[in-house]
């Protein structure tokens, strides 16, 4: 379950462990105990926020065609302690766009790994320096269709519904192609160093809170999760000239 930050409801992901940026939790929020009417408002004024949020979604510079990113960690297996993804802009061209503008500006330097969900997926993309986080946490971009599965290794935006994706990430650990039909868009697969994914701690499952990285960065991460493992740097590679 997540709580949707525009009708206050909340809504339950058809996937057992529905990948979602959670915003910080309203201190008002109300649950209406009525099942029928709970289900005319919750498609209203979910119908009514998506619109609103693709209205303002921010466009993205155009990145190129095809690229490669090292990711480099705190945790470490026999190929090291790095991994390389293979960008590719016609898998998901808006996810694209605004994965190369982040980098860009090294906003996922330093990000900790705060869902580990072996079996599943590893999430991150909350910057740990809260002003950074602050500047990007509603710069929505618009949905793109699903043009690759969900399988092992494939990266795509954690989203909390339609057109709601900003900077968060995931890792797919195995075949989630389930994730598909819920228009989650892979843009990048890792090519090399799936072992240091895998290798990521996992001690902490889904116990930090987003909210809390929000409003204190790493600091927070780091007094209540020593052991967390990072994700140190992502650096643009390569890149085609198309």
């Amino acid at each position: 379950t997540y709580h949707c930050s525009h009708c206050k409801l909340q809504v339950v992901a058809a996937s057992p462990h529905p990948i979602v940026a959670r915003p910080p939790p309203s201190t008002t929020e109300h649950f209406p105990s009525m099942a029928r009417p709970t289900l005319l408002i919750t498609l209203c004024l979910t119908a009514l926020a998506s619109l609103s949020v693709l209205a303002d979604a921010t466009p993205s510079p155009q990145a190129p065609d095809h690229f490669t990113v090292t990711f480099q960690t705190t945790a470490s297996a026999a190929s090291g302690s790095s991994a390389v993804l293979n960008v590719t802009r016609a898998w998901s061209p808006n996810g694209v766009d605004r994965f190369y503008e982040l980098l860009q500006q090294d906003y996922y330097n330093e990000n900790g790994f705060f869902r580990v969900v072996p079996g599943f997926v590893v999430q991150f993309g909350i910057s740990g320096n809260t002003t950074q986080s602050a500047q990007w946490k509603d710069a929505t971009i618009p949905d793109d269709p699903v043009v690759v599965s969900n399988t092992r290794g494939t990266v795509a935006f954690a989203t909390s519904g339609p057109n709601t994706r900003t900077t968060q990430l995931f890792i797919n650990y195995a075949d989630n192609s389930s994730l598909d039909a819920q228009g989650f868009s892979p843009f990048a697969n890792v090519t090399s160093g799936m072992d240091v994914v895998d290798a990521i701690n996992s001690q902490y499952g889904q116990t930090p809170k987003q909210f809390m990285i929000y409003a204190q960065g790493n600091s927070y991460l780091q007094s209540n999760y020593p052991q967390l493992d990072y994700l140190t740097s992502a650096t643009i590679n390569q890149q085609d000239a198309e």
